[in-house]
């Protein structure tokens, strides 16, 4: 199983990595929330494993370090991850975006 090592970025915005073997197999990003409607709140950044180590709990240990926050963005289509979050609680609030000026629609999800 990886182990985590966690940085913080100037008190707000927390980077975890995850290690297996010397070798960084996940990572994860949490901070203040980008979105106007939802001010004073947490976000999650970013979450991503190495497909070799998806079903070990790394995504879960390097979700659970990260914690609390209470929305985040995904891909319209990765339907693994968005299973992820809604095994966790969380569930699209039907708010969307255009992201990097080609046609990848993101998701927003929040805490139920």
């Amino acid at each position: 199983l990886a182990k985590v090592q966690a940085r913080y970025d100037e008190g707000t915005a927390q980077t975890v990595g995850a290690w297996d073997a010397g070798t960084v197999v996940g990572m994860a990003v949490a901070g203040p929330c980008r979105d106007e409607d939802r001010e004073g709140e947490r976000e999650l950044y970013a979450l991503y494993v190495l497909p070799s180590h998806w079903g070990t709990g790394t995504g879960l240990l390097l979700w659970q370090t990260v914690q609390p926050f209470s929305s985040l963005w995904v891909l319209e289509g990765n339907t693994r991850a968005r299973g992820f979050y809604e095994r966790h609680g969380f569930r699209p609030d039907r708010t969307k975006q255009i992201t990097f000026g080609v046609e990848l629609t993101e998701v927003r999800y929040v805490l139920a």
